[in-house]
């Protein structure tokens, strides 16, 4: 066999033998089971699928939501057909792998095509309404209850191990979007580089790991000279558009590692984890350079700015308000200095 035949089960530890006993004993199927199972499916089932699966189409249509999962991408006669196939098949080697496989593998399914939960619980109960009509024409009361009652356990197995599956699922696109949601909380959405709290963020992580392994931490404070005169001569779309490319250029001037934020209007804030202060003052001559070395080209005009910086390292203990506030000091005596300049707060 395959080492990846029966992935679901695996990921869900039903490749345990005793896992996939406890799940059978927890839904109280017993040996005499999946021989009124059979009966069920050789009498009722099998003969009759055509006209359960039309019933049950018929009902299903009747809510909103079979509309919005076909349009999803749905066949309506692939999922009848799969349907006549689950009841012809109905509880047949319900101990087994393959069984639960293809049980998780349907809850899979209907996350993917986004059945709500609710409705899918809603729809097994429209079904075994449909089966236990169906059984009362066609069996004998001596035969009827017994194979109902197999049918109704067999279909809370079927149950429970679909919606294991969705809700994992579920709870996988969930974390995803929250994850998303954080990324774009973390995100400065005007120019793409980090928001002011993922960067102040950042920045305490540094100063902990700095005090932890008595490694330096440095931070630099950039502003664009004169970026006020670029709103109030082209507007602010035109200094958007230079925000942007700014922070673009302030991120090829650092490396990989180094964190870029947005601290507020024209002004940027850059952690540089494990690095003196020799080597911050490098980082921040490169990103006065990378601003100054040529015009930002919006909309056919060529904007020339430059930047001041001022650069500090974390002495030991201090925190991320103090060490920000000595460089902000820095870039302020860069700015009365005649700007577009670096400068260094030694502390």
């Amino acid at each position: 066999m395959r080492e990846d035949s029966h992935p679901l089960c695996r990921r869900f530890g039903f490749d345990d033998p005793a896992r996939r006993e406890a799940r059978l004993r927890l839904v109280d199927l017993a040996p005499g089971d999946g021989e009124h199972a059979e009966h069920l499916r050789r009498e009722v089932l099998a003969p009759r699928a055509d006209e359960i699966v039309a019933r049950f189409h018929a009902h299903l249509r009747e809510d909103s939501s079979y509309a919005t999962v076909m349009a999803r991408g749905g066949d309506p006669q692939r999922l009848q057909a799969a349907h006549r196939d689950y009841l012809r098949g109905f509880g047949r080697g319900h101990e087994g792998l393959d069984y639960f496989e293809s049980r998780l593998r349907m809850g899979v399914v209907h996350a993917h095509y986004g059945v709500p939960a609710g409705v899918y619980l809603g729809a097994c109960a429209a079904l075994a309404g449909l089966v236990r009509r169906t059984a009362e024409e066609a069996l004998p009361a001596e035969t009827r209850a017994p194979a109902l009652c197999a049918f109704t356990k067999l279909l809370l197995l079927d149950t429970s191990l679909v919606m294991e599956a969705y809700v994992q699922a579920e709870v996988a696109e969930l974390a995803e979007l929250v994850a998303v949601e954080r990324e774009r909380a973390r995100t400065d959405e005007l120019t793409g580089v980090r928001s002011r709290g993922a960067a102040l963020e950042s920045l305490e992580e540094a100063l902990a790991r700095a005090a932890l392994e008595r490694v330096p931490a440095s931070v630099v404070m950039v502003d664009l000279d004169g970026f006020k005169a670029v709103n109030d001569t082209w507007g602010h779309p035109t200094g958007d558009a230079v925000l942007r490319e700014a922070a673009q250029r302030i991120r090829a001037a650092v490396r990989d590692f180094d964190v870029v934020g947005r601290y507020g209007g024209e002004e940027f804030l850059v952690v540089l984890a494990g690095t003196p202060l020799d080597v911050a003052r490098r980082i921040a001559e490169r990103i006065r350079a990378r601003i100054e070395e040529a015009p930002f080209g919006v909309e056919g005009r060529r904007v020339a700015l430059t930047t001041s910086a001022g650069v500090a390292e974390a002495a030991p203990g201090e925190g991320a308000a103090e060490v920000i506030a000595r460089a902000d000091r820095a870039l302020y005596e860069a700015k009365r200095a005649g700007k577009n300049r670096v400068r260094v707060d030694l502390g």
